[in-house]
């Protein structure tokens, strides 16, 4: 018995001594918790004030989003005047408005130099085929700032008659660079028709460019028109909703066998494809502002491709067709109209096309050059500048040319994401930022296949 008791009171001492190892665990583990817990309310406290800062900067966000436009220009600016001494001229020319500010700076730090401003649309940013939905204040602010940019430019240069005379409120010279091809001769080929499924004898008609308004009307004519009629479309229909608008009107119109639509193709190839269709068709409508002044490059596309042209009564392209008769203007832009104008070309097509052929030989890009030259004050040195990729940009890869051949030195400053490293004009040196939010590293100067490092 005494033995047995000897042993409980071991027992009993052994969990006496577990007891107090574990309620001095129990007790560590109670001032981690503690502990754990203070640093919860704190990451709790800082989790608040983060979320309230990062309110704080959504709402700046939100608030200073409308303005950036006038924003993104100060960062191109700021990006060639890290570049300066490398993009100095005697001449520069400023793609719209927007560049303008970059060319003052540029003129600012280089001492001198003569600035022009090339207005391919017009200067107010809502009257733009796809403007931007911005508030009154934002477009008001952007609008003034273009205004107040364009008296102080030496020269002002535009696509077309029409658009010209929106510019005389600024007083300034004003010279018209047509969007003409330069010259070359595609012949009819049957890779269209082709691509299209359709028989050699059908009646194939071409669309091209960018659409944001006027395409319904085209896809109604087709109804009342012939099945042996096609349309072969290589157009952007912009914004979203309306591409999905048109796609499901010609689901509705039972047009899916009729209507053909391709993505856009390389300029070099596009007159080459156009000359298989029939009919060139300018599809803008006179009711966008911009449709209402503009001299589409569509209208020189077509016509190097010899073909006849139908388009609404712009302004320029009207006196074009008066003068040539490549073509037919429409009276309205219903779709009885369309169907009307595309039955009589057809009709007579190759009256139309022998005109095509004879407005394709003088209205080129090589006409305009000694004036376009003589207008700039006949510089040895010229540097573009834009918003927009002038890897890719057509109408300053043939202003380029123009430069060159008269001995200037060309360079090009302007924003891309992705320039076309495999089509740079030989004799332009190029320099590009992709730097949308804040400049670090400035301009860097593309080389050709595919290199590039910095200026």
């Amino acid at each position: 018995m005494k033995g047995r008791l000897i042993k409980n009171r071991e027992k009993i001492a052994v969990m006496r001594d577990y007891l107090l190892t574990t309620s001095t665990k129990i007790d560590a583990l109670k001032q981690y918790v503690k502990a754990d817990r203070a640093k919860l309310a704190s990451m709790k406290q800082r989790s608040i004030e983060f979320r309230r800062k990062f309110e704080q900067v959504r709402d700046f966000y939100r608030a200073a989003r409308p303005f950036f436009p006038l924003y993104f220009q100060g960062l191109l600016a700021e990006s060639a005047a890290r570049s300066s001494a490398s993009l100095n001229s005697e001449c520069y020319i400023a793609l719209l408005p927007s560049s303008l500010p970059t060319a003052f700076e540029l003129r600012r730090l280089n001492g001198g130099g003569q600035v022009f401003c090339d207005n391919v649309e017009n200067v107010d940013v809502h009257m733009h085929s796809a403007a931007p939905r911005w508030s009154p204040v934002t477009l008001g602010m952007v609008n003034y700032a273009a205004y107040g940019a364009m008296l102080e430019a030496d020269g002002l240069i535009t696509i077309g008659d029409a658009l010209a005379k929106t510019l005389d409120r600024f007083g300034r010279p004003v010279h018209v660079l047509k969007n003409f091809r330069e010259f070359s001769v595609s012949t009819p080929n049957s890779e269209l028709k082709e691509m299209c499924g359709v028989n050699a004898e059908d009646t194939l008609l071409f669309a091209s460019g960018n659409v944001v308004i006027g395409f319904e009307p085209v896809l109604r004519a087709m109804l009342l028109l012939p099945d042996s009629y096609h349309l072969a479309a290589f157009v952007r229909l912009v914004p979203i909703a309306y591409r999905e608008s048109i796609e499901q009107l010609v689901v509705d119109l039972g047009l899916q066998q009729r209507v053909h639509f391709f993505a856009f193709v390389d300029y070099e190839r596009l007159a080459h494809l156009a000359a298989g269709a029939d009919i060139g068709m300018i599809t803008s409508d006179i009711a966008n502002p911009n449709g209402a002044v503009g001299l589409p490059n569509r209208c020189f596309d077509y016509i190097a491709a010899g073909l006849p042209v139908i388009a609404p009564a712009m302004p320029d392209v009207k006196a074009l067709v008066s003068e040539y008769g490549f073509g037919e203007i429409l009276a309205d832009t219903s779709a009885e109209s369309w169907a009307e104008s595309i039955k009589k070309v057809a009709g007579r097509i190759d009256h139309y096309r022998v005109q095509s052929h004879h407005a394709r030989a003088s209205l080129t890009w090589e006409s305009q050059e000694d004036a376009l030259y003589k207008f700039l004050g006949e510089p040895k040195s010229v540097t573009l500048i834009a918003f927009r990729d002038l890897t890719k940009y057509q109408r300053y890869k043939r202003l380029s040319r123009t430069l060159l051949k008269r001995g200037c030195t060309v360079k090009a400053a302007f924003v891309s994401m992705d320039p076309d490293l495999n089509n740079l004009v030989e004799g332009v040196e190029y320099f590009v930022t992709n730097e949308r939010h804040q400049v670090i590293n400035g301009l860097t100067k593309l080389q050709g296949e595919g290199a590039a490092k910095c200026s």
